[in-house]
């Protein structure tokens, strides 16, 4: 499957598509997220919808990202969640249940959040974790896949699509 990820660390990133299968050809470029769009550490794909989505780095907001124009949508706010950087990732089940993990002061907590109207819950506590390295993977049609942070705070979040 394809691999997409999300080049940047200011807002109206780049948007990339890379097939694995063939890995000496270079990844292609889709388009930006948008003027005005946040930074995205977070993306992963609805195995049920085959949809992208992402969460701003300020764990505010839930978007949509376009896998043909790279262009990001709005959903709505985060609800029920963390706020503020707070590191971490999220990852949907192969059921299509979305999950964030995130620091919100010295707490890491697992959330579960409504896609479509970004209300979420909060779940288990857990151990504190290095907010740098605590990445979910992401599934596409139940299989694990790679999701994975890569050079500390300007993260290139990954993503693979089946």
């Amino acid at each position: 499957g394809m691999l997409f990820f999300i080049v940047g660390s200011a807002g109206n990133d780049q948007v990339y598509r890379w097939d694995p299968a063939t890995p000496l050809v270079a990844p292609v470029l889709l388009g930006t997220t948008g003027a005005g769009i946040p930074y995205f550490p977070r993306i992963a794909f609805d195995p049920v919808t085959g949809v992208l989505y992402a969460v701003n780095t300020a764990t505010t907001g839930i978007y949509t990202i376009n896998t043909t124009t790279g262009a990001a949508t709005l959903v709505g706010a985060l609800t029920g969640g963390p706020t503020g950087n707070s590191g971490g990732d999220m990852a949907f089940s192969g059921a299509g249940t979305l999950y964030l993990v995130a620091r919100n002061g010295a707490v890491d907590t697992i959330y579960t959040v409504h896609p479509a109207t970004g209300a979420g819950a909060a779940g288990e506590v857990i151990p504190p974790i290095d907010p740098l390295v605590l990445r979910l993977p992401a599934w596409q049609d139940g299989a694990p896949s790679p999701s994975a942070l890569l050079g500390g705070p300007s993260a290139l979040p990954l993503c693979r699509r089946g």
